[in-house]
């Protein structure tokens, strides 16, 4: 039998008087101690605690207003006050409140069976934990000797702290595991505000449940300011951790939810990223909704390197919305990690609104220090891609289009989308793709298949673009420069075959109005273009700074209201020079900056040969040299001729008029058929026409026919 029985009512401020400590300095206030031993102590040592006695075990000490001031720390303990009782089973701390420098807090706990714990017999241990702070300066509470100013937590002020704690276990799952003791902790409530971070913790909850066989967090859920998460995890054979050189394998699951995540509020903490800038650029910006995901896997502990581990994933559910892009469903698909900090994605697909997408790639050298060694590669394919939709660009109505007009030094949002892939980071990539539709504005490409090349100066190298539209087939190769993610170009080489200009929409921009090329020249083209074209975020071609060579062939043609032939209709009659047929047409264009340059070409016409060059400018000013065949020249027209090239308005007189017929009939003489040259310039509506001086028209110019 162990008896024992002391009762003691303390005033700190004597305490050195009957007490020697070299710590004590100095205290005050008053500590009560009341404590009552009377246990059993059997022949195996066993002690059993007499609780169910009267007079068994039971300690109490009270502290009423208490301060104290010690050798070893640097801060006064004061207004300590509370109960803290031992009755034989539990250990209760009733309110007991401490202030420490401009810190403050109150604790509430009780910890069942702490006999059994101290005396290691088997029972049940449960901790109930409940704290309130309304600041802790842990700068302050730390001793000089452990404060770092680089150290983010202890440089952290903490306000309004309410912690709530739960804990759950046995003697025997304490003392006996092999990495984990078989525990239970529930948080049924975690708030605070951290000075650093902008970003009220409203709550933090949810159970951790660990053994060797088991580590689990179930239904752990934080609530950060405006964001949410909701987690599950499980991971069993956790021990296998601890030796990494065993060979197995630790399957894990995982169940992650949020509706809201706002990367940009989350990853700031004094007001700078928490992230490497390349990182911060990616995800600054993001705001994730309706995120959901759910899979399992393996890690494999004995692959453990500095770069990264052997692990693999199913993903069984992916959704997730980011900022105003549709949204992500319907994944599934694998992921894979190795040693050497590589990730790669296996039979992966997702639906993001109208668009599905299927991949494999490999992400190599994730993880690596060294940047340049970050590579994509891989193929992605799908059936439709609606890239409208992904960039949340509205396509403007062609009414809208036409009526937008600004001056040069004018700039417009209308080839602005909602989002600019460029402002991305670029990685160095390798894809080939393969995708059934591709839309994008105006624009429906099928069968698109390619090769593309990227690097982290926001340059694309295009090895081979394929892909159908307009009834024809359209190739490409070159590179997509988007240094400046405002001033974009494409330079390389487009091959077009058997293309309908009818059904192609060539939506550029002219100083600010936007410009639709294809509704003069009509047929079946075959074309090969060198160009280097100036594009804007939405991949509108700007005309006014961009070059091309043309060598085109048009077959089935036909020109509708162009614009030197209109100028000619008043010498013609009645003959149709709106709509006027031809059999094939070959050139070589040049265009440069805003300006067309026809070299001279001869057109199999319904009208008969015509010879046409010249030069087209973007504000509908032109400059052309027209042969058309005498016979065209009707009676009317040739007197509506002859006074326009006289430029007067007065009566001509006969000897003016027979040399004007003397001129324009010589310049025919030792042709196979007459010609009449006209010089145009002007526009449509305001132009001038003038005699030109004739071209030899060989022999074999008027004998092929191509109709």
């Amino acid at each position: 039998v162990v008896s024992f029985d002391f009762h003691a009512d303390v005033d700190v401020a004597n305490f050195k008087s009957f007490y020697d400590a070299e710590w004590f300095e100095d205290g005050g206030g008053k500590i009560k101690v009341d404590i009552t031993i009377n246990e059993f102590v059997g022949q195996d040592s066993i002690v059993h605690i007499a609780s169910q006695l009267e007079d068994g075990t039971m300690s109490r000490i009270v502290f009423d207003n208490a301060w104290v001031k010690t050798t070893s720390y640097h801060n006064k303990i004061e207004k300590l006050n509370g109960l803290i009782l031992f009755n034989g089973d539990n250990l209760d701390i009733k309110d007991l409140s401490v202030r420490i420098a401009e810190s403050n807090l109150n604790l509430s706990a009780q910890l069942q069976n702490i006999n059994c714990l101290l005396h290691k017999q088997e029972a049940p241990l449960v901790l109930n934990v409940h704290a309130e702070s309304k600041k802790l300066d842990i700068a302050k509470l730390l001793p000089p000797d452990m404060r770092n100013e680089d150290s983010t937590w202890k440089t952290e002020v903490i306000h309004d702290l309410i912690l709530d704690l739960d804990f759950s276990s046995t003697v025997n799952a304490l003392d006996n595991y092999k990495f984990l003791p078989a525990v239970r902790m529930s948080i049924r409530n975690f708030t605070g505000k951290l000075e650093g971070y902008a970003q009220t913790i409203h709550q933090i909850s949810g159970d951790i449940i660990c053994s060797d066989e088991q580590l689990k967090i179930k239904d752990l859920k934080l609530l950060v300011g405006e964001n949410d998460l909701l987690a599950s995890l499980q991971v069993d054979q956790p021990y296998l951790f601890k030796d990494r050189y065993k060979q197995g394998k630790v399957h894990y699951m995982a169940d992650i939810q949020s509706e809201k995540i706002e990367f940009k509020s989350l990853l700031h903490y004094r007001g700078k990223p928490l992230l490497d800038a390349d990182t911060e650029a990616a995800l600054g910006k993001e705001l994730v909704q309706h995120f959901h995901f759910k899979g399992d896997g393996y890690i494999y502990p004995s692959t453990f390197s500095k770069l990264g581990f052997r692990s693999n994933c199913k993903i069984d559910k992916f959704t997730v919305k980011l900022n105003d892009l549709p949204k992500i469903a319907n994944t599934r698909g694998r992921l894979r990690t190795d040693s050497s900090g590589c990730l790669y994605l296996e039979d992966f697909y997702c639906e993001i609104g109208r668009s599905d997408f299927k991949a494999d790639l490999a992400l190599n050298h994730l993880l690596d220090n060294q940047r340049n060694r970050r590579n994509i590669k891989g193929k992605i394919s799908g059936k439709v891609w609606d890239i409208d939709e992904l960039m949340q660009f509205a396509a403007s109505s062609d009414d809208t289009a036409s009526a937008i007009v600004q001056s040069k030094n004018e700039t417009t949002d209308l080839h602005t989308p909602a989002f600019n892939i460029f402002s991305l980071p670029f990685p160095v990539a390798d894809f080939h793709f393969d995708i059934g539709t591709f839309k994008h504005q105006r624009y429906k490409l099928e069968n698109l298949k390619g090769h593309i090349k990227a690097n982290r100066e926001h340059q694309l190298f295009i090895d081979t673009l394929y892909f159908l539209a307009a009834d024809g087939a359209i190739g490409i190769k070159g590179y997509l420069n988007g240094k400046d993610k405002e001033q974009l170009y494409l330079a390389g080489k487009i091959k077009l075959k058997q293309v309908d200009l009818d059904k192609v929409m060539l939506k550029m921009d002219n100083f600010g109005q936007e410009y639709v090329v294809n509704n003069q020249l009509h047929g079946r083209v075959d074309a090969i273009i060198d160009a280097k074209v100036r594009l804007y975020a939405d991949l509108t071609p700007k005309l006014d700074h961009t070059e091309a060579l043309i060598t085109m062939n048009i077959q089935e043609g036909r020109l509708e209201n162009f614009g030197p032939m209109q100028a000619m209709s008043a010498f013609m009659g009645d003959r149709n020079l709106n709509n006027i047929r031809f059999g094939e047409l070959e050139n070589t264009l040049e265009y440069k900056n805003g300006l067309l340059i026809i070299p001279r070409m001869k057109i199999a016409s319904t009208l008969g040969y015509i010879f046409v060059s010249g030069r087209q400018h973007l504000d509908n000013t032109m400059n052309y040299e027209v042969q058309v065949p005498m016979s065209l020249i009707r009676s009317a027209g040739w007197n509506l001729m002859r006074n326009k090239l006289l430029g007067s308005k007065r009566k001509p007189r006969q000897q003016d008029l027979a040399e004007l017929d003397e001129q324009i009939i010589s310049e025919q003489r030792g042709l196979i058929r007459r010609y009449m040259t006209f010089n145009i310039s002007g526009t449509t509506e305001n132009f001038d026409v003038s005699l030109g001086r004739n071209r030899n028209i060989q022999e074999g110019e008027t004998v092929s026919v191509n109709r």
